[in-house]
């Protein structure tokens, strides 16, 4: 969705403005796209990072209460 919205955007610039060349837009679109995917991937990055340190909380937890365990026995 983001991406056609650029090259919509881009298009009716192209058509309307025609301050640049074509190849100009296309390299504009095209690092747009690019940072924006980047930070996509950034973001998704940090998301697993967090849910796999609460993973690693848990198993602690776990272990903890599993060794509390053996040791009442």
């Amino acid at each position: 969705m983001f991406t056609a919205g650029i090259v919509v955007v881009s298009a009716l610039h192209e058509l309307i403005a025609r301050d640049g060349t074509l190849a100009d837009t296309i390299i504009a679109d095209s690092s747009a796209v690019i940072f924006f995917f980047m930070g996509y991937m950034a973001r998704q990055f940090r998301i697993g990072q967090a849910r796999a340190e609460e993973l690693v909380k848990e198993l602690e937890a776990s272990r903890d209460a599993q060794a509390q365990a053996v040791a009442l026995r």
